[in-house]
């Protein structure tokens, strides 16, 4: 099963690098926390979708979608909202 966990964040748009872009998102949380809290939270993680300002990403299961949104919702937007600014500011 695939649960969907939603993060919202104003600076948060569309890209037609969407995988790569969560790829260093995952990079910079497993720099964050400890190997076994990346290996079991986040490493079956994957992006789903960008649009209006939601980033949509799919989880293994119900308790990955629980503790992520409890513990680790703001240290994900951060980390998503970086790579996404700074990706624009590559572009121009």
């Amino acid at each position: 099963m695939n649960v969907i966990y939603t993060i919202r964040g104003n600076n948060i748009s569309s890209s037609p690098t969407d995988i790569d872009i969560w790829r260093q998102v995952l990079k910079k949380i497993r720099k964050k926390i400890s190997p076994l809290t990346y290996a079991t939270w986040f490493e079956d993680t994957k992006l789903y979708l960008i649009n209006n300002g939601e980033a949509v990403v799919k989880v293994p299961k119900l308790i990955h979608k629980k503790l992520l949104k409890e513990n680790y919702n703001d240290m994900i937007t951060e980390c998503l909202i970086e790579e996404i600014n700074y990706r624009s500011k590559e572009q121009v």
